[in-house]
């Protein structure tokens, strides 16, 4: 057990410094709180269930009960989805449809794992991105909270707003859906002012 403990200081040192070094201005958060970057070299993880090398020589931890987060100015978003994605196994997106925009007079909060992700707007017809970066192994908690920004306009009573959340892989400008993580629909029947909404979904390695 020694050993273990050992390894895991000696690897979050590694982990978490040398990235934020690289950057110069990049800020580190554990569990929700900053940290300043030079304290994670002496950081001690408990219940750490899993240590483990992959062959490009990236150092992995698995400790259920910590949430690291390593905050880039601009730039680094495509790169930091690209290297968890690698961690977890896939890579997973956000796709916002709406068939009527303004139909359905929503603006739509979504977040996940804490961290806010995007607001849809009653007269955006479509957003896709990319929400690996947020995720981690284990449960994943997403949030929706949907408020009223208007009168529903007339027509359109088929008309869907619709929230995914689903594992794809890239071919070219398109994407292909794997599982789906996540989906809720809103119709112009609702009429409420407020909807929220939250589920927990799981990822483990392939």
């Amino acid at each position: 057990m020694k050993t273990r403990t050992l390894l895991v200081t000696l690897a979050l040192s590694f982990l978490v410094t040398f990235p934020a070094a690289a950057s110069g201005t990049a800020k580190l958060y554990l569990n929700g709180e900053e940290l300043p970057v030079g304290s994670a070299r002496d950081l001690e993880l408990r219940e750490v269930t899993e240590v483990w090398f992959d062959p490009d020589g990236n150092i992995h931890i698995i400790a259920p009960a910590y949430n690291f987060r390593i905050e880039r100015p601009g730039g680094d978003a495509a790169r930091s989805d690209v290297a968890v994605g690698r961690f977890l196994g896939r890579r997973v997106w956000l796709i916002v449809l709406n068939q009527n925009p303004g139909t359905i007079p929503y603006h739509v909060r979504v977040t996940v794992n804490g961290s806010e992700v995007h607001l849809a707007r009653p007269d955006q017809s479509q957003h896709v991105m990319e929400i690996t970066r947020f995720l981690r192994l284990g449960d994943n908690r997403i949030e929706l909270d949907a408020r009223r920004g208007g009168a529903q306009a007339p027509g359109a009573p088929d008309a869907l707003y619709q929230v995914i959340l689903a594992t794809a892989t890239e071919a070219g400008d398109e994407l292909n859906l794997g599982d789906v993580h996540f989906d809720w629909t809103m119709t112009p029947a609702e009429d409420r002012a407020r909807i929220t909404e939250e589920r927990v979904f799981r990822l483990s390695r392939p």
